[in-house]
């Protein structure tokens, strides 16, 4: 009797045991429900979309009670225009409730009072002893905060896109420099249609004047990781040149590498064409007269060679000095030449035949326009001088002047 009575208690331990312990397994399951039901919203629905349970934070979301939604089907809650659409996502995403044990979206919803709240739905498909789909149970997070962040940043880079492509010649490119996309205005200036860019590489539009140089240093600088810009000279379908101040800049992957290329450039042809001219004229000018620059307190900013051999100056002892080094110092201190640079800051020109004094002491003559330049207020900014040295013939006419007194 005492070993039979042994055997029995010993049996009754291990079953209260395992007891025990499914119990707190339980409570702590249980504890851990309503956990997450305190904080993430939840809602159960039958396989044809109809809410069978919605707990409190679903339903505060919403600003319904949960009588109000449960029985309901879950596109009553859904934003119009978002459910209703035919190809429409949410359309899509409960027809893969039903295949897959897994589905996300974010949907659009209207609360009670009519507002937008935007929900990350994440669904499980929830199967039978039969393994027969029965139900979904899906969490629903408010994410209403991050997609109007979202959205606002979306509306204000399609703002600056669209201002990009009026303004500028967009394009981007893979690794190899080939096109994979351009705007209109990248077609309009290179007269090449879309299908005859795409899958080309960009030198398609290089001008055979560019140095190949130039195109090796871009290579190397945005293949590192920076940003390129310079001015580039390219070649239309028909031939015809045109300059773009260009930037490009690489688009990084997630190895910290190049993986594309955006191109924008800035169409400066006429600019660039008029620069060209500017500096044949000012190129021509240098060889056949002297030029200078003053600010307007008479201080030389620039001056040519020409100008310096007829002065006898070398260009690191004019530069910065007043332009009445070049005038005997009782001139210098009259009324006539302040009155003289007066009248220039006035924005009137003076032209004329100009006695002047070399670094050595002799007197040269020139035939000069002193002119001022102004910006675009209408106010002068600095004073230019081009003259020629006219010293000879000034002494033939003293001397025939001379010779008939």
């Amino acid at each position: 009797m005492k070993s039979v009575k042994s055997k029995s208690a010993t049996t009754a331990k291990p079953v209260t045991a395992v007891k025990s312990a499914r119990k707190t397994i339980l409570s702590e399951i249980q504890n851990r429900l309503a956990t997450i039901d305190d904080l993430q919203a939840v809602i159960e629905c039958s396989m044809d979309g109809h809410i069978v349970m919605a707990n409190d934070c679903f339903s505060g979301m919403l600003g319904y009670t949960p009588d109000q939604i449960q029985g309901q089907h879950h596109s009553r809650f859904i934003d119009p225009v978002f459910s209703q659409s035919a190809d429409a996502d949410y359309v899509r995403f409960w027809e893969q409730t039903g295949r897959e044990e897994r589905a996300s979206l974010a949907c659009k919803y209207r609360t009670a009072d009519g507002k937008a709240v935007w929900g990350q739905i994440n669904s499980v498909l929830i199967k039978d002893d039969q393994n027969v789909p029965c139900k979904v149970v899906a969490t629903v997070t408010d994410v209403t905060a991050i997609r109007n962040r979202l959205d606002n940043l979306a509306a204000e880079l399609k703002v600056r896109t669209d201002i990009m492509n009026i303004t500028s010649i967009v394009s981007e490119a893979n690794k190899k420099g080939e096109i994979l996309n351009t705007n209109q205005k990248y077609m309009d200036v290179s007269q090449y249609s879309r299908e005859e860019l795409i899958g080309k590489p960009h030198s398609i539009t290089r001008h055979p004047d560019m140095p190949k140089e130039v195109f090796k240093e871009m290579w190397n600088t945005i293949g590192h990781g920076k940003i390129f810009r310079g001015v580039v000279k390219n070649r239309a379908k028909d031939g015809t040149p045109y300059y773009v101040d260009a930037v490009i800049a690489p688009i990084m992957g997630e190895n910290g590498k190049p993986e594309r290329y955006l191109g924008v450039r800035y169409d400066i042809t006429e600019t660039e064409i008029e620069r060209h001219n500017a500096r044949g004229v000012l190129g021509a000018i240098d060889e056949a007269f002297s030029y200078i620059e003053f600010d307007i307190d008479h201080n030389i900013l620039k001056v040519n060679k020409t100008l310096l051999e007829l002065m006898e100056y070398g260009s690191e002892e004019t530069i910065g000095r007043s332009h009445s080094i070049f005038v005997v110092p009782s001139f210098s201190v009259s009324e006539d030449y302040r009155r003289f640079w007066d009248e220039l800051k006035a924005g009137r020109s003076q032209r004329g035949v100009f006695k002047r004094i070399t670094k050595s002491g002799k007197t040269v003559s020139i035939q000069a326009t002193y002119a001022p330049v102004k910006d675009e207020m209408g106010r002068v900014v600095k004073i230019i001088k081009v003259a020629s040295d006219i010293t000879e013939q000034v002494k033939s006419a003293d001397m025939l002047k001379a010779a008939v007194d």
